[in-house]
């Protein structure tokens, strides 16, 4: 069983059931599943499959666990990168990572930019 199933099998038995509470945000399995897949298929759109990495830059919060799903269901690498980094660091591990696509909290878009 892989992680993915996991999250598979607990919205089939139960769906309602409360997967994450974040700063007073409820997200049921079957609304996380939901999300994930629909982030997916945005990012299959963009042409990220097997092997590729996904970069997400952001907090700790539920678009984070919503990205390690969706980079799953494309046998994609999910890589996280610390919040913290700030220009220099962070580009040097972009440059480093090489990843297909950079996910960034709208707090984080003029750091990139």
């Amino acid at each position: 069983m892989n992680i993915l199933e996991c999250l598979t099998i607990a919205s089939a038995i139960v769906p309602d059931r409360e997967a994450i509470l974040f700063d007073g945000h409820h997200l049921s399995y079957e609304d996380l599943q939901a999300r994930s897949n629909r982030l997916a298929n945005g990012l299959a759109g963009l042409g990220v499959g097997n092997g590729d990495r996904v970069a997400v830059l952001q907090v700790n919060c539920s678009q984070m666990v919503e990205a390690y799903f969706a980079s799953a269901r494309l046998d994609a690498v999910f890589l996280p990168i610390s919040f913290r980094l700030k220009g220099e660091e962070l580009a040097k591990v972009l440059e480093a990572a090489s990843p297909s696509v950079l996910l960034a909290g709208s707090r984080y878009m003029e750091i990139v930019e």
